[in-house]
């Protein structure tokens, strides 16, 4: 709710430019806080079991796959006319346009992949190796497995610039 009202407020008092400001912001710190990650040992873990490595790997790129097709889509799955949402709501005035729907082959193609990404998330949250960490540090090992990718490509990059 604060957080909310602050981003209005950051828009109303200093326009557009303002909020993609405090986007940019937000964006930036996730990138630090995932770099800080990168060098860190949590909860003992320095090396991920490769079978969930790979789940890790795949579902980032199910889940890259899914996010390009849904952008390349109509944006209504069933057919829908244009339409107009009047001026007075927060956003503001905005045209919409019709919209043919998806057809059959589009359905299940983005139904296949949402399947594969709920598959891919159960094994990596059923996996063994959560059990075997303390409940205190598992939020931490989850997201230094998410960033796992990116430690051997800074590490390549950083053996370059040395």
């Amino acid at each position: 709710m604060i957080r909310g009202s602050l981003l209005r407020r950051s828009r109303e008092a200093r326009g557009q430019a303002g909020f993609f400001r405090l986007a940019f912001f937000a964006v930036v710190h996730t990138h630090r806080r995932a770099r800080a990650l990168d060098g860190r040992t949590l909860a003992g873990v320095t090396d991920f079991p490769d079978d969930l490595l790979a789940a890790q790997r795949d579902l980032t790129a199910v889940r890259a796959t899914l996010s390009a097709r849904l952008a390349a889509l109509p944006p209504s799955a069933e057919p829908m006319p244009a339409w107009e949402r009047p001026d007075g709501y927060w956003a503001g005035a905005r045209t919409h346009p019709a919209s043919p729907g998806w057809s059959e082959e589009e359905r299940q193609e983005v139904a296949a992949l949402r399947e594969r990404e709920r598959d891919l998330a159960a094994t990596i949250v059923t996996h063994e190796l959560w059990a075997s960490l303390p409940a205190g540090e598992r939020m931490r090992a989850r997201d230094a497995l998410k960033h796992a990718h990116e430690a051997p490509a800074a590490a390549g990059a950083a053996g370059a610039r040395g």
